[in-house]
């Protein structure tokens, strides 16, 4: 994705929420990351970086956006349970979240032959969720392999797959101007490839949070 097409699509996403009298935090879109910068992390890390993330990352080291609808304003079914938006992707941020999935797996997921405990094993997180899960690149796949939810607490998209590779999911969730990133907030949206920001819930939301979908994909 261009970095103009990410800005404009989280420019909508902003200006939606405050028509609907939401609060908005400031969009942060920080400079390219160099090649120096990345390769220190790759060490840190131990591995590459899975290869549409590290090309995003190449374009801004930084993207921060949130927002918030108010309290008394509820979207209708079945997405009622929308209630903000987030996009968040650093380059400084990655050791510190694989550190947190790290702790994650030992103190309650050591066990790789179990099925709820193996979907946090072989993950690069790359965004942390309020409530302690984790949005994350599975690596078993190859060098670019599709994001996953992992959630700590048996959340209903745990380990389910929101787009084919980082850049695919970035390309799906600006779409829908971004809801969640809580699992229960993108599950309406969620199909078998991941995000759905072409489908009846999608068209539904749209409408109602304001985005104007010829725009977004005219970008």
């Amino acid at each position: 994705m261009k970095l103009d097409t990410l800005r404009t699509r989280l420019e909508a996403a902003l200006a939606a929420c405050a028509a609907k009298g939401g609060r908005c935090e400031p969009l942060e879109i920080g400079d390219p990351a160099d090649e120096e910068e990345l390769r220190t992390v790759e060490v840190q890390l131990g591995r590459a970086l899975p290869r549409s993330l590290r090309k995003a990352l190449a374009l801004s080291r930084e993207v921060r956006m949130r927002w918030f609808l108010p309290e008394e304003l509820s979207p209708p079914a079945p997405l009622q349970e929308i209630f903000s938006g987030d996009c968040f992707f650093s380059l400084r941020e990655l050791t510190a979240l694989e550190e947190s999935r790290q702790g994650w797996v030992r103190a309650s997921f050591p066990d790789e032959a179990d099925p709820y405990d193996r979907v946090w094993h072989e993950k690069l997180p790359f965004a942390a969720v309020p409530n302690g899960d984790l949005l994350a690149i599975d690596l078993r796949a190859g060098d670019d392999g599709p994001v996953v939810y992992l959630s700590h607490d048996d959340g209903a998209g745990h380990g389910r797959v929101f787009g084919a590779s980082f850049e695919d999911f970035l390309e799906r969730a600006t779409l829908l101007g971004c809801p969640g990133n809580e699992d229960f907030q993108m599950m309406p949206f969620l199909g078998e490839g991941g995000l759905e920001p072409w489908g009846e819930n999608a068209g539904r939301w749209r409408r109602w949070f304001g985005l104007r979908a010829d725009d977004l994909w005219a970008t």
